[in-house]
């Protein structure tokens, strides 16, 4: 089942948006802002569910809360430990914080994916500081989008449309991440099987093999 596309009010309001400057266009399907996703289309997750995994480690889990009785497990790797907060729900890293994040929901897709990332204090509120995310969606190219750091929070929400599914995302910041928090996911669903182009990539490389296997077979 894919993501319906969007009414023409919600179109409206959304072109509103775009000129007011609250939120961005990326690309065809997706749309980035910086405000926080409307109540009763999102989950929320949490680290003190059964099926979390709060860490300390390089990868930790953490599970939607339902709108329904679909639970989703969602994976937050770095290569720095992190740490799935029970009491406060936030996501931190070791020591000062964290560089890169990638997230995933496992075994699924999605159409909105929102966060409050926390950077420290520095004097001056310095203004070359920023974080590229990578989107990957479903048999589309990743889109880079960069967002401007202030000191403090940072709200990141992107939105996908047309039909576009997303399939993960990567932080990479020029600065340390303190923590993230109010980790939302909307519209995950069971994946998608392989595009048609995925199947005959796999289905060459095996009948490749096959050939390569038989032309090595003694006589």
């Amino acid at each position: 089942m894919y993501a319906p596309k969007l009414g023409i009010f919600k179109q409206a309001a959304l072109s509103a948006a775009l000129s007011l400057g609250f939120v961005q266009a990326a690309s065809a399907g997706l749309i980035f802002s910086n405000t926080q996703p409307e109540a009763g289309t999102f989950n929320n997750v949490r680290f003190d569910r059964g099926g979390a995994y709060p860490g300390p480690n390089y990868k930790v889990q953490g599970t939607t809360v339902p709108l329904n009785s679909n639970v989703r497990i969602l994976n937050f790797s770095s290569n720095e430990y992190l740490t799935g907060e029970v009491d406060t729900q936030w996501l931190r890293g070791s020591d000062a914080g964290f560089k890169e994040l990638k997230v995933n929901v496992q075994d699924s897709v999605f159409t909105m994916f929102s966060l409050n990332l926390f950077a420290p204090s520095i004097a001056g509120n310095p203004k070359n500081r920023f974080v590229d995310v990578t989107v990957n969606a479903f048999g589309e190219s990743p889109v880079i989008h960069r967002i401007n750091i202030v000191n403090g929070a940072n709200w990141f929400r992107v939105n996908a449309t047309d039909d576009t599914l997303l399939r993960s995302l990567a932080f990479t910041s020029s600065t340390d991440i303190a923590y993230a928090r109010a980790i939302r996911v909307g519209g995950a669903q069971d994946a998608p099987l392989p595009e048609p182009a995925t199947l005959f990539s796999l289905g060459a490389g095996v009948l490749g093999m096959m050939v390569v296997r038989r032309r090595r077979k003694p006589q």
